[in-house]
């Protein structure tokens, strides 16, 4: 899939936005973001702040309740 990059402000690949995404949230070391995307002000909140980041880390926290408690309705 691709998105739009708020930071970029440019269409990427999700791939590329997990890696940024992953260095906003500080789980990633910065090495592993693109240069230019850390580089921009703010980049951490302008991350947070995309709508594709919230549908993202919202699919993640529902797979991890299903996987720990085993439903959706639990």
């Amino acid at each position: 899939m691709v998105y739009y990059y708020p930071i970029l402000k440019r269409i990427m690949e999700d791939s590329i936005c997990f890696d940024i995404t992953m260095v906003a949230e500080g789980i990633a070391l910065i090495r592993t973001a693109s240069e230019k995307a850390i580089s921009v002000n703010d980049f951490q909140k302008i991350c947070f702040e995309c709508k594709d980041t919230k549908s993202k880390q919202y699919a993640i926290k529902l797979n991890e309740h299903i996987k720990h408690v085993g439903s959706v309705r639990d």
